[in-house]
């Protein structure tokens, strides 16, 4: 009788060896395939009320008007009190303002309330000397500023830099202008052929000669190289502004900005600039 020298396999070993091999990859899965993050986007205007505004100290020293440009570098002991941001980029300053007389303005313009009075006061002052100041913009809201910008912004794609830089020259990105503080007053007329008249230089000349005793600045004035283009009509209360301005300063503040759902924001993001208009300012001897 002869024996066969062929010897099965055992069958449960070759088990054995695949249920190892499953587990195997079972237990690996999730290094080789990781899973989703489960994070979620914040609100962006948070309402903590965790920290008071930086002490700006106020001048009111009358010293001859002076302006010269300034390029500010962001201090290390500037604070930015989180519940505050959403006025430093206009999406909740209405507790600050106040109404402005209908007689000094055309339509229903709001100030900040610390800028009201200097406000009256230069706009009285200037009647005496002949100069008429009337408010065509003060406050505007961050859904009015978006509102603005997307209507210039029209159809170019979101990564469109030169339509970014155009819109720039005149007209904030939504939460970094300085209107939304309610700080700032353009006065008597928007079109520069007004300011280029008798009328507009002769009140021009009144505002450089004297505003700076009322506390207010040309921020957007000549010989400045980066930034806006000059806006004569648009004037700064200072020692009210320069809390917002200390804040947005940062650069992780003006990101907050930046980083909304607004069109054209990649756009400005990919420029790299976008401080340099926050920041090159004229400043001026109060």
């Amino acid at each position: 009788m002869r024996h066969s020298n062929n010897k099965r396999p055992p069958i449960l070993g070759i088990l054995l060896i695949l249920l190892g091999l499953l587990a195997a990859i079972y237990f690996a899965k999730d290094l080789i395939f990781p899973k989703p993050s489960k994070q979620t986007v914040k609100d962006v205007y948070p309402n903590e009320t965790t920290t008071s505004m930086v002490d700006i100290p106020k001048t009111n020293a009358k010293t001859a008007p002076e302006q010269k440009v300034i390029n500010t570098i962001p201090s290390s002991n500037i604070t930015a009190p989180r519940d505050r941001l959403s006025q430093v980029h206009g999406a909740g300053n209405e507790p600050e303002l106040v109404s402005l007389p209908p007689k000094y303005t055309s339509k229903n313009e709001q100030i900040h309330k610390d800028a009201y009075d200097p406000l009256m006061a230069m706009i009285a002052a200037a009647q005496k000397d002949g100069v008429s100041l009337s408010v065509v913009s003060a406050y505007r809201s961050y859904k009015r500023q978006k509102q603005i910008w997307e209507n210039k912004w029209g159809s170019a794609s979101d990564d469109d830099s030169k339509k970014a830089l155009s819109i720039l020259k005149w007209s904030s990105f939504p939460g970094m202008s300085r209107h939304h503080w309610g700080t700032e007053v353009d006065f008597n007329s928007v079109a520069l052929n007004y300011w280029q008249s008798a009328q507009g230089i002769a009140t021009h000349q009144w505002l450089v000669n004297n505003a700076p005793s009322f506390g207010f600045c040309q921020v957007y004035g000549p010989n400045r190289e980066k930034g806006y283009s000059e806006e004569p009509w648009h004037w700064s209360h200072i020692p009210t502004a320069d809390t917002y301005f200390g804040q947005i300063q940062h650069l992780e503040i003006l990101q907050i900005a930046l980083n909304q759902p607004v069109k054209g924001a990649q756009a400005v993001r990919s420029l790299g600039t976008a401080m340099d208009y926050v920041t090159t300012i004229n400043h001026c001897a109060l």
